[in-house]
């Protein structure tokens, strides 16, 4: 939802004029009411100055990887209090994110420029990227198991509290889920001190697991019950989830990833080179894929109307590589597991590069073979055949063996994938019977690279 007033602004009536009966308007969330936030638990908090005279105003947001922050579309709207949805590409106004400091007068943490705007269709949700990487920072995890009604949640946010209208240290509030939808969540604070308020939309809400923060949604709007200068007393606020979507660094379409430029993930780094291949190498530099252009300097690459990603040379007259996916208006996603997906704008996956997990079955960064092999006898056997640093694929191991009639492979479909989160590709096998039940069974990779 929209950001809040610039800092130097008079109070203004407006914004709370917008609500009516029943239901939350436009009106600016975020900057919990409640204790400072302490430095190590909320490092990865991002304060967002965001244009610069009458269009200057500030937000909140989270470091979910080193060059990305997560906060509220609304926030770059023209018209913050009304949002609507915004183009992806370069900011409309100038952006900068301070990052690693509770405490917005000191002189910690990272500061750089936001470059790139992704915007997350049906929601108030962004990902900007930083100019430089937020180095020593650890990124809030995301949560993947969903949130429901019930639930007790953090907001950390640099906005006005009860007592100050521009504050300079974060604080957090604590809330509960009341209703968990597809796309948002309803909540309100655990006391009449727990409330959200103009100063920082797009401010990460948080739920606690093993023991650390991880992110399930950024909030969007807010009463504001108690804040500085309001007199509503309703605490309740709107949040966009973010626990049910993938983050990862992504191109979107039509956007260019040129020479040199690089997305990164948790794990991996995908890479336009200059000589013109798309790479994608472990944080090691271990080399994972490859769209294999060679010799083809100055080449770009982005998703084109149909959601392919391309591969172009340096005159934009002639296709390299591309992924032939058949999802129009999509986004091509480098996961934390080194994969180099395209989606459909069903958020649906359409193509994959199955980098270093579905077929690199010793975790040594290079892709291998599996093979099922039914003997004329009557027996099995699993063999694997593995890449070479040269490029070339060794002679087989055997591995799983099966005695005589134990298997029949034509009623059997195979299907590689990391079943097991190990980083070693694993195999499973679909197995219908002639009583027209269905089985699946997994052989996971061992270290050598084959199977149990």
């Amino acid at each position: 939802m929209s950001a809040i007033r610039p800092r130097a602004a008079a109070a203004s009536g407006a914004l709370a004029a917008v609500i009516i009966a029943g239901a939350l308007g436009p009106v600016p969330a975020l900057a919990a009411t409640g204790p400072a936030g302490a430095q190590d638990d909320f490092a990865f908090t991002a304060q967002l100055e965001i244009g610069d005279g009458d269009t200057k105003r500030a937000c909140t947001g989270a470091l979910v990887e080193a060059q990305w922050v997560l906060t509220a579309a609304s926030c770059f709207a023209v018209d913050p209090q009304q949002g609507g949805d915004i183009a992806a590409g370069k900011p409309p106004f100038k952006t900068v994110a301070t990052v690693g400091r509770t405490a917005l007068s000191g002189t910690g943490g990272h500061v750089s420029e936001v470059v790139d705007l992704v915007p997350r269709a049906g929601r108030d949700m962004v990902m900007a990227r930083l100019a430089q990487p937020a180095k020593g920072i650890t990124p809030v995890a995301t949560a993947t198991s969903p949130v429901t009604a019930g639930d007790t949640l953090t907001v950390a946010g640099f906005g006005r509290t009860k007592t100050e209208w521009v504050p300079d240290t974060l604080h957090t509030a604590t809330f509960t889920v009341n209703t968990a939808k597809e796309t948002g969540l309803e909540i309100s604070g655990k006391t009449a001190n727990d409330a959200i308020c103009k100063g920082d939309t797009g401010a990460p809400l948080l739920r606690v697991n093993n023991g650390k923060p991880e992110l399930v949604a950024v909030a969007s709007r807010s009463w504001q019950g108690g804040c500085y200068g309001e007199s509503e007393t309703r605490t309740d606020a709107l949040a966009a989830r973010a626990d049910n979507i993938k983050l990862g660094s992504r191109l979107t379409q039509g956007q260019t990833l040129l020479p040199g430029d690089t997305l990164a993930s948790a794990s991996a780094r995908l890479t336009m080179q200059a000589k013109g291949n798309l790479v994608i190498t472990s944080n090691a530099g271990k080399p994972l894929w490859s769209t294999g252009t060679d010799g083809n300097a100055g080449a770009t690459a982005r998703l084109d109307d149909s959601g392919n990603l391309v591969v172009r040379n340096a005159a934009d007259t002639a296709t390299l590589w591309e992924s032939k996916s058949t999802a129009p208006g999509g986004s091509a996603v480098l996961t934390d597991r080194g994969n180099l997906v395209v989606y459909n704008t069903k958020n649906e996956s359409q193509w994959s590069s199955g980098t270093a997990l579905r077929h690199d079955h010793n975790g040594d960064g290079r892709s291998d073979i599996s093979a099922w092999y039914d003997f004329a006898a009557g027996s099995d056997a699993l063999y694997t055949f593995f890449g070479q640093d040269d490029g070339t694929i060794s002679a087989p191991t055997k591995s799983y063996t099966a005695a005589k009639d134990t298997w029949e492979a034509k009623y059997m479909k195979f299907v590689t994938g990391d079943f097991n989160g190990d980083g070693r590709g694993d195999v499973a096998a679909v197995r219908g019977y002639s009583d027209t039940s269905v089985k699946i069974w997994v052989a996971l990779a061992t270290p050598d690279g084959g199977f149990d």
